[in-house]
């Protein structure tokens, strides 16, 4: 009898501990059910036919999306190209980007080290057909997806250039498309090193490893460094450990990161420093993020480099990549970033983001004074947390105003270098080149013509006050004296050419090497005609002033 008693009660607490589990259950799937039968009844009943795969990858997107700004869902085809991002590879196809103008599809640019590069495919040329399919009207995703292919495989270019009298017929091999990690760099004879490091993708660790020892073997002397990250968005933290190993002290801690609810867990560099003496500046303005900060910011706190520039962006969330079994991926925040003296990197509080209103998310603000503590180095500089890397030297951006800025983004500079290019074959030397007189004086008259005019910021507002007068108010005298006002402004036009020369020279300048010798010929011009690398030579070139910034 006791028995049976002592059976019931044990089936009777299974019994509410299935109940229970149950009813738990039930409600955490409850959502689930929701969802699925949202799904289906879109499928049958919605206006238009739906894809229902695409309907879930969207819900997914969003559903990511809501939790951070970082935090997302990739489909299929995004999980190839992010697996190709990691290795350093932009992509498998000919190097080509696009842009759509007037119904016809362009060359936009031409990535360095590319087929298209090698086959002297230029920013300007007209995509007239692909694989003899005409070319008119199309979308630039639809032609970027008849130029991706396999490896090795072929696709055959009918290209219009203004400078030839027939269509120039290219066929290329796809390959490849290299993310190149350093586009420039130079030694000056007086012993300053510049390298300008765009991501922590691929080999970028290596390649930059390769480059400083080639430097140190070299006849040449090699005695400091200007690193430049500026515009560095990041990338793997694997390389940025390994970077950060080149200057510090085996076994250095680079960065902690804090999982919720976990303990702090240092990343250390794994081997000997090769230029653990090397004076050293970095470049920093308000792009460089997440890998570039953890690398100033190690760099910072051991008082082993001076950072220069501006404050820099603030990404201290550390998302993983995680497959989720059918070729789609999560890529989804699991923890914060720390410097070596654990000072948070994160400059913008995200937290509740998915429960903000799109309104909310967008208005999202700094953290507070109240959060951010100071923190000391081993040399007695101080530096606070929850800002991003705050520089040692604080520099400041040339700025363009808005007439510059409509220039720099017209087709009316695309097209004159371009012109340039066509008609110049031999390249202008890469160190030596700037644009004379006579050059600028026809870009201006080349801006002036009407199907370039470049529109002065009041463009608007002005044809609205005309139409206002010639509408409402119909006073012929007071036309003649807007008419008079408008000429004025042509006027003010030419004047606006006139004070921002210098501007204006230099991006043409730029411009016009980039068609000859890419990226490369890009920051070759900046690094000769750069003040904040003008800075960073004169602050390693006065050791004195370089020692008072490390607190020496």
């Amino acid at each position: 009898m006791l028995y049976n008693k002592k059976y019931l009660a044990g089936a009777l607490i299974s019994l509410a501990f299935f109940f229970v589990s149950f009813t738990v259950l039930n409600k955490i799937m409850q959502p689930y059910k929701s969802y699925e039968y949202i799904i289906q009844t879109l499928a049958a009943n919605y206006i238009e036919e739906v894809n229902t795969e695409n309907l879930h990858s969207n819900a997914l997107k969003a559903l990511l999306q809501s939790l951070d700004p970082y935090s997302k869902y990739y489909d299929k085809a995004e999980t190839e190209d992010r697996k190709n991002a990691w290795a350093g590879i932009l992509d498998y196809s000919v190097g080509i980007n696009v842009v759509y103008r007037n119904d016809y599809t362009y060359v936009n640019s031409v990535n360095a080290g590319s087929p298209a590069e090698a086959a002297d495919v230029r920013p300007g040329d007209k995509i007239a057909a692909i694989n003899n399919e005409p070319i008119y009207r199309a979308f630039n995703k639809d032609i970027v997806a008849k130029l991706k292919g396999k490896e090795n495989t072929t696709v055959e270019l009918l290209l219009g250039r203004p400078t030839e009298t027939e269509s120039i017929k290219k066929v290329i091999n796809r390959s490849a498309i290299p993310n190149i990690a350093i586009p420039y760099a130079k030694l000056l004879p007086n012993g300053n090193g510049y390298i300008k490091l765009q991501h922590f993708y691929g080999n970028a660790a290596d390649t930059l490893k390769q480059l400083i020892t080639d430097w140190q073997k070299g006849k040449q002397p090699f005695e400091s460094l200007i690193l430049d990250m500026r515009n560095n968005r990041g990338g793997g933290v694997k390389q940025a450990t390994e970077i950060a190993g080149l200057f510090l002290p085996k076994e250095s801690i680079v960065y902690h990161h804090k999982k919720r609810n976990a303990n702090f867990e240092a990343v250390k560099t794994a081997i000997a420093p090769i230029a653990p003496l090397l004076p050293l500046v970095v470049l920093i303005d308000e792009n460089s993020m997440s890998a570039a900060e953890l690398v100033a910011g190690a760099l910072q706190d051991y008082d082993r480099a001076v950072i220069m520039g501006e404050n820099s962006f603030g990404k201290g969330l550390v998302q993983q990549t995680w497959y989720n079994g059918d070729s789609t991926s999560m890529y989804f925040t699991i923890s914060k970033y720390y410097t070596p003296l654990k000072r948070c990197i994160q400059k913008i509080d995200h937290e509740g983001h998915y429960l903000k209103s799109d309104r909310e998310r967008l208005n999202e603000q700094p953290y507070s004074p109240q959060k951010k503590q100071w923190f000391t180095t081993k040399n007695g500089r101080k530096f606070f947390d929850y800002s991003g890397i705050v520089p040692d030297v604080t520099l400041t951006k040339p700025q363009q105003n808005e007439y510059v800025k409509r220039v720099v983004s017209s087709f009316a500079l695309y097209d004159f270098a371009n012109a340039y290019r066509n008609n110049n074959n031999k390249a202008p030397d890469l160190e030596t080149f700037k644009i004379d007189n006579k050059l600028y004086k026809d870009f201006i008259e080349f801006l002036e013509l009407q199907e370039n005019n470049i529109e002065l910021p009041i463009t608007k507002e002005v044809a609205s006050i005309e139409n206002f007068i010639t509408q409402t108010v119909a006073d012929n005298s007071l036309m003649q004296q807007f008419e008079q006002f408008k000429q004025s402004l042509n006027q003010a036009k030419q004047a606006i050419h006139q004070q921002n020369e210098k501007q204006l020279k230099a991006i043409l300048s730029e411009t016009i090497l980039i068609r000859y010798y890419n990226l490369k010929g890009k920051y070759a011009y900046q690094f000769k005609n750069d003040d904040w690398v003008s800075e960073a030579i004169n602050l390693l070139n006065n050791k004195k002033r370089y020692n008072e910034k490390l607190g020496l």
